[in-house]
């Protein structure tokens, strides 16, 4: 969000049991046009949303998403390319 160059914010919002979102605390990397993938600092907003700023330039960026979440591990890659 805003989806291009310059601060952004990068959201995360899980649904479901109250006892599977407790659970979550996820882990976020991102990476600009194949280059190494950079730990993001998530801030809770609330139970099952999570929130990150980030400062993002033109290219493709590839976010990576690991959380456990009840009872299993989840995992999912956003990509995004700015121009």
């Amino acid at each position: 969000d805003p989806d291009r160059p310059g601060v952004n914010q990068f959201h995360l919002i899980f649904a479901g049991p109250p006892a599977a979102l407790a659970s979550v605390d996820p882990r976020v990397t991102a990476s600009h046009d194949g280059g190494p993938a950079q730990l993001l600092r998530q801030l809770r907003v609330s139970p099952g949303h999570y929130s990150e700023i980030v400062v993002l330039t033109t290219g493709r960026w590839i976010f990576r998403v690991t959380t456990p979440f009840g009872h299993r591990s989840v995992s999912f890659s956003v990509p995004l390319i700015l121009h």
